[in-house]
């Protein structure tokens, strides 16, 4: 395999630097960050989840809480049900598209992408830097130590696309998902907002689909 480009950073590496650089914690604690214009806190990380069971994909049957921590596989092949049992165990939830889209800009329209304006290829865990590794697959979570906002929250684009709590249809059967994963290379599908929706079936299961949780700043003061 090829050396990793230097923006990805040694394992060994992640817990030191996991704090390193981000805003101060404020309201929310250690391993998540505030939402700008909301009430709201978001993990730092992508999902791992922690010991247990996953259940099956209508989300009975989850024992493992997700967690949110650096240098962790995150999460994938996770319905959005199983997504949201796992952060109702953390004691958390999923993240709503206008919290999710603000903790991606910073709360400022002009940051297309959570590190300024324009797309840059590789900047994230893109399909770029997967085929540069020579391996299309998810990096541990916060691998890459440019793809971060200000309040260092990482890898809102790319890595595994996000399911979020917003549903679609009269039947809630579908549900909504952002953030390119590591075989996107398209500025649109990487970018914290995009002109049309996307969504995919609440039991779906797909190795690119991950989730992150967020958390009521009230309930979120631990």
């Amino acid at each position: 395999m090829r050396p990793l480009p230097s923006p990805v950073l040694p394992l060994t590496l992640l817990a030191v630097l996991a704090g390193a650089g981000c805003s101060p914690r404020g309201p929310c604690p250690a391993d998540m960050a505030p939402v700008p214009g909301h009430k709201a806190c978001i993990d730092r990380y992508e999902a791992s989840l922690g010991p247990g069971d996953w259940g099956g994909a209508d989300g009975r049957g989850m024992k493992a809480a997700a967690l949110s921590r650096a240098g962790a596989q995150p999460a994938a092949k996770v319905s959005q049900l199983q997504a949201r049992a796992a952060c109702a165990l953390a004691g958390k939830r999923l993240c709503r598209l206008p919290e999710w889209t603000a903790a991606c800009t910073g709360g400022d329209a002009s940051r297309k992408y959570p590190y300024g304006p324009s797309y840059e290829q590789q900047r994230c865990s893109d399909l770029p830097l997967a085929k540069q590794r020579g391996q299309i697959a998810p990096l541990p979570t916060g691998s890459v130590s440019t793809c971060r906002t200000a309040a260092g929250v990482y890898d809102l684009s790319g890595n595994v696309w996000e399911w979020l709590a917003d549903t679609r249809g009269a039947d809630e059967a579908a549900a909504e998902f952002r953030g390119g994963g590591f075989a996107s290379d398209d500025a649109e599908g990487l970018a914290c907002t995009r002109k049309t929706p996307l969504a995919q079936p609440v039991t779906q299961q797909r190795p690119e689909i991950g989730f992150r949780c967020c958390a009521d700043l009230d309930a979120g003061r631990r």
